[in-house]
């Protein structure tokens, strides 16, 4: 028989289980059943304040609660897999720098969904212009093909002009008289 603490599938002991390595905030992650009370029921604003409060573990149980959204927000602005990634990593820790600053005007999520938003307009600002080079160069490239060929026929077209009035126009002058 299982014990309590033992979950479906986790054949592993709790003290054999993995520990996750602390985030780039330098913070501990929560462990599963320890923490008590359960935080993951709480409100949004209740975490913050704890975490404002000095228990900067809880921003974990935010960022869990609201990737699925952040990760949405900023894959509908960046297209590239791997820059949404380093979007919603920037915008979590400017969450985490800034939450002195949140005010409960608007939730939680709202506040971090538009720092997320803010972060990846940014990063789609200094990724353009490289795009718009490119579309141009394309475009450059693509008049003067149309330019030379414009000419080539030009060059032709007055060529075979010079050897007609050469060759038929003696001959045919010749004809006339």
């Amino acid at each position: 028989m299982r014990g309590l603490e033992e979950r479906k599938g986790d054949r592993r002991s709790p003290l054999q289980r993995n520990r996750l390595p602390s985030t780039l905030m330098s913070m501990d992650t929560l462990q599963a059943g320890i923490a008590e009370p359960p935080y993951s029921t709480l409100p949004d604003a209740e975490i913050v304040r704890r975490i404002q409060a000095g228990d900067r573990a809880l921003f974990e149980i935010l960022m869990r609660r609201h990737n699925q959204r952040v990760y949405r927000a900023a894959r509908a602005i960046v297209s590239d897999e791997t820059e949404v990634e380093d979007v919603m990593q920037q915008a979590y820790i400017n969450a985490f720098t800034h939450l002195h600053q949140f005010q409960e005007r608007s939730q939680f999520s709202t506040w971090l969904t538009r720092i997320a938003l803010n972060e990846a307009f940014g990063r789609r600002r200094k990724t353009r212009p490289a795009e718009d080079a490119e579309q141009i160069m394309d475009t450059i490239t693509w008049v003067q093909t149309v330019v030379q060929t414009f000419i080539l026929l030009l060059v032709i077209t007055t060529v075979s002009l010079n050897c007609m009035q050469r060759l038929a126009l003696p001959r045919y002058a010749r004809l006339t008289k």
